[in-house]
Formats: C-alpha cells, sequence, structure tokens
C-alpha cells in the first residue's frame, strides 16, 4: 500500500520558518505595519519547530523509480552584494497561461499564478485551518501554528501517482538579501535537515531576480523547491513548491516566475 507523505508536508510547514532567522541576519525587513508581529511569529515558532523539524522535511519515494538526476547546476552569477532592484515602472498584470490561475501574497506584496483546479488560502480562520487539516488529513493544532506564518497556502486537489500532495507556500515575512546570503540559508537549511542541494540556480522575472534552490533526501519521497521570490519593491519572500520530481517543481517554478508581479 502505497504510504502518504502526510507527516512530511505538515512538517514542510512547521519547519518553513527556520529560514527567516537565517535571513534576518543577512537583511533588513521591509518596513510595514505587519513586519513586526510577522517577525515575532517567526522567532516563537522556530523555538517550537526546531524539536520536531530542524528544517523543511522532505520526502522522496524509495519504492518507486526514482526522478532524473539534474545536471549540475552554477551558482547565480549575481556578486554577493547584488539584490533584487526594484523596476522604475511596475510591470503590467501577467495573464496567467491555460489551466492557471493567479493568486495573492498581500503581505508580501506579490502575485503569480498556480494551477487552476488547486485551492488557495490567504486567511487563515479556524474553519480555514480546519478545511485545510482535512485536506491533508493532519491535526489542525499542526496547521494553526504554520498558517499564522503563512501569507498564502495553495495546494492541489489530490495526491499525484506517487502519493504526493502538491502545494505553494509563501510566508508572510519579506527581506532584503543578497544572492550570497540566500544560497548560504538554503544550503545550510538542507544540510541541517539531512537533505541535499540538488539545483540552485535564478531566472529572471519582472520584479527582479528569483533565487530558488531544489531541496532533497535520500531517505525520503518528495522534493521541495525553496523559492525567493522578490516583491515589486525589491525585497524578498520566502516560498516553498512541494512536488515529486524536479521537473514538476521547475515547471511550477517557471510559470510563477513568468506572472510574479
Amino acid at each position: 500500500m502505497m504510504r502518504r507523505p502526510r507527516s512530511s508536508l505538515v512538517a514542510a510547514l512547521l519547519g518553513a520558518c527556520l529560514i527567516l532567522g537565517a535571513c534576518n541576519q543577512g537583511g533588513s525587513t521591509e518596513s510595514s505595519e505587519t513586519d513586526e508581529p510577522a517577525a515575532t511569529a517567526t522567532t516563537a515558532a522556530q523555538s517550537r519547530a526546531s524539536s520536531s523539524a530542524p528544517g523543511v522535511s522532505v520526502r522522496r519515494r524509495t519504492d518507486s523509480p526514482a526522478p532524473p538526476s539534474p545536471r549540475p547546476s552554477p551558482s547565480p552569477t549575481a556578486s554577493p552584494s547584488a539584490r533584487s532592484k526594484p523596476s522604475a515602472t511596475p510591470a503590467p498584470p501577467a495573464a496567467p497561461p491555460a489551466g492557471y490561475v493567479s493568486v495573492g501574497a498581500p503581505t508580501a506584496g506579490i502575485t503569480f499564478a498556480v494551477p487552476a483546479d488547486w485551492s488557495a488560502y490567504n486567511t487563515f480562520d479556524d474553519a480555514t485551518n480546519q478545511e485545510i487539516a482535512n485536506h491533508l488529513e493532519t491535526d489542525v493544532t499542526s496547521i494553526q501554528n504554520s498558517t499564522r506564518l503563512m501569507d498564502l497556502m495553495t495546494l492541489a486537489p489530490a495526491r499525484d501517482s506517487l502519493g504526493v500532495m502538491e502545494g505553494v507556500f509563501c510566508m508572510k515575512l519579506v527581506l532584503a538579501l543578497d544572492a550570497t546570503t540566500i544560497e548560504s540559508a538554503v544550503r545550510k537549511s538542507a544540510a541541517d535537515s539531512g537533505g541535499n542541494v540538488d539545483v540552485f540556480t535564478s531566472v529572471e522575472s519582472a520584479n527582479g531576480t528569483i533565487y530558488y534552490g531544489i531541496i532533497s533526501s535520500s531517505d525520503n519521497y518528495a522534493l521541495v523547491g525553496r523559492v525567493y521570490l522578490p516583491n515589486p519593491n525589491g525585497s524578498y519572500a520566502t516560498t516553498y513548491v512541494y512536488a515529486s520530481s524536479t521537473e514538476r517543481v521547475q515547471e511550477l517554478i517557471s510559470v510563477i516566475a513568468t506572472t510574479l508581479r
């Protein structure tokens, strides 16, 4: 019987905030009235998550063929101090491709496209948290501890053929970061959780340069893309793309990049 990675995605949700503390040492938060509550929530959640999820826990199936190994990708060529710079003229809204729909992370100040049949949440009251918990087949307390740090959460309607629930979720806190800080944070988080960074690269968007790493682990059966999305002001929102193959993660990131505003 196929084992469902329920605990992996929940651990990913709980562990997602850990990266923010590391990144915060390398950049300041963007000024807004929502920053202080988000930072406070992040600090509190880091303490709780550290004992149960030392990082984003990802799982790849060992009883099914593994996804093709990606070719080595060079690190971004940006200089250590390079940061995403806001455009003088904001880009016009992007029309999502066929089969996709635009969703928004209001606190981070970004929009992008995800598959049209996915559920999207950017407010998290008790009823919504219960709906998410039911969808992921987990307890609502775990979801509540995670969603209070989130700006946007999107989930596929069902698990894929390998039993993995695809999803994209974006954290509330935005940070002014450079390429070196981002890469260091991605690699440290992967090492701390026993994972490997299979890919670390960058792609351009209307808002500036997107940096991302794809993390796997030999004893797990799904992949997490840890993606840093620039908002129109040039600060970065940490976003996670969850799927069962490198190709699928990159496909979702490609659509996000072309529709990011």
